[in-house]
């Protein structure tokens, strides 16, 4: 006997008849709506068949391991990195991989602007490569789908879910786009950390607070910056600071131990660490060096 839907680790959220129905009712939600929402890690045996289809689109958004999908007579693999779109009424089957299951984020949805946005004027599957490199976002986007109808089901949350879920289909269909606006942002998010930074050159920040001053989540700061720098938050600070110090050494009498607390550091001898590993060799020899 296969499983369906039990796996450890695993999230789901099934809404009930009251907030469904709210949905026809309301003229925002109407347009597009979340049912079922759920993610399910390695999730070995999952099988899933229905012969008349489901009420309901069925997305499946396939981020590791493989599995495959049959609809109308068509079986196709779905490997990492894609999403396959199951229109509403359209019998199917559905399995993970037993060798290497999938791990997926999957929700049901319907309403008529959802399904422009993710389908053909034909309405049939959708099957696309998905691009790796937005997969923090579109998380990020589904789980805000999932914590606004945990929270509870009043129509500012069902509303707000529904938004969040067309921006989520439109990160598929119009990937280009959505690519490009989080690259500005991110390129905006960089700019914003590092004259933080530079503001603060006097002290050690912690990354909680430059996370803070962008709004963001330290995993997300943490990814981003070091994707667009190549180098942790920490060590880019840290660099800015050595910086300032060769400056205080080149055009001031300041002693090594006076540089080292004008710019935060604890000690003179962690400050020396952090130099020598930044310039290649200490502070007294780089002030020697360069008064030679």
């Amino acid at each position: 006997m296969k499983k369906k839907d039990s796996f450890p680790g695993q999230k789901m959220l099934v809404l009930p008849e009251k907030a469904i129905n709210y949905y026809s009712e309301n003229e925002i939600s109407r347009d597009a709506f979340v049912t079922d929402i759920g993610y399910f890690p390695r999730a070995k045996d999952h099988f899933r068949k229905r012969n008349r289809g489901s009420i309901q689109n069925i997305l499946i958004y396939c981020i590791e391991g493989s599995g495959w999908i049959s609809v109308n007579g068509l079986r196709s693999k779905i490997r990492n990195d894609q999403i396959y779109v199951i229109p509403k009424n359209t019998p199917h089957t559905y399995a993970a991989s037993n060798k290497n299951p999938w791990t997926i984020y999957w929700l049901h949805f319907g309403g008529d602007k959802a399904e422009r946005i993710i389908f053909n004027e034909k309405k049939t599957p959708f099957l696309k490569l998905a691009n790796r490199n937005l997969l923090e976002e579109r998380i990020r986007l589904f789980d805000s789908i999932c914590y606004s109808l945990e929270s509870e089901y009043s129509a500012s949350n069902l509303e707000y879910s529904g938004i969040v879920l067309m921006h989520f289909l439109g990160s598929f269909s119009f990937e280009q786009q959505f690519s490009r606006v989080n690259k500005l942002r991110d390129e905006d998010l960089i700019g914003k950390a590092v004259n933080f930074m530079k503001a603060n050159l006097n002290r050690k920040l912690s990354l909680q607070e430059i996370a803070d001053h962008c709004n963001i989540s330290i995993s997300h700061f943490c990814l981003v910056f070091k994707k667009s720098t190549s180098r942790t938050p920490v060590e880019y600070h840290n660099n800015l600071r050595i910086q300032r110090a060769c400056q205080l050494l080149d055009f001031t009498s300041m002693k090594v131990k006076s540089v080292s607390d004008s710019l935060g550091f604890s000690d003179a001898f962690y400050f020396s660490r952090v130099f020598k590993k930044v310039i290649g060799q200490s502070p007294g020899s780089y002030r020697k060096h360069k008064s030679g």
